[in-house]
């Protein structure tokens, strides 16, 4: 008498235990959770699918998306999982596979969190930090339930060492972000150092320009 086995889920199917991504509660309240660590990435069309993606954003060509085989991992979060902390200093990129992620930042007056915006898949987060080395000014949170690829500080680092064109192509996902009026400010600047004891202003002179002072 033949006994009946139940159906093989699904490899496009999202669920945390077939990742291997533990998600440790980060306080008593339950919706705070930390991320802490990611499983194989390519195992399936999905994530292959992804891989492709992400190299094609870092300016990878077909012969180099092998830097990535050892390097990236993929993570399964549940809602109210957060990813990064303001102020915390060993960051990630992220790559939204699927979901939504929230990015927010705390006022520095009242304490409160402004929302910034919100990612949607094929974008990346967490750039910043990771090129220039400071800690995050952000926070990001799922939203959602989310899939992610992700690639370590250090492993990013490790593939700019071959390829540096890739920090070209990580510094546009940064300028995406901004507003049409930030960026034509950033465009009408000229950085000018100036010695100790030049004159900066001279009265009764024409001036058709406006300067800023930056100690």
């Amino acid at each position: 008498m033949g006994s009946s086995t139940s159906p093989e889920p699904s490899p496009s199917a999202l669920d945390v235990d077939r990742f291997d991504f533990p998600v440790a509660q980060k306080d008593s309240d339950a919706d705070k959770h930390r991320f802490e660590s990611g499983g194989s990435f390519y195992e399936d069309e999905v994530l292959k699918t992804a891989k492709k993606d992400i190299a094609a954003f870092l300016g990878l060509e077909e012969k180099d998306e092998s830097l990535l085989d050892d390097v990236l991992c993929s993570a399964v979060i549940p809602k109210g999982t957060l990813l990064v902390t303001q102020g915390e200093v060993d960051c990630s990129v992220y790559f939204l596979i699927s979901g939504c992620l929230q990015v927010s930042q705390k006022d520095m007056d009242s304490s409160e969190e402004n929302v910034l915006y919100v990612t949607h898949p094929r974008e990346f987060v967490g750039s910043l930090s990771v090129i220039t080395g400071e800690p995050s000014l952000f926070t990001i949170k799922a939203v959602k339930f989310c899939q992610l690829g992700v690639l370590s500080k250090s492993d990013i680092y490790g593939i700019l060492l071959q390829r540096p064109r890739v920090i070209l192509n990580l510094s546009s996902t940064l300028t995406s972000r901004l507003t049409p009026l930030v960026r034509n400010i950033d465009y009408a600047l000229d950085w000018v150092h100036m010695e100790a004891g030049r004159a900066i202003y001279r009265y009764a002179v024409g001036q058709n320009f406006v300067k800023i002072l930056c100690l």
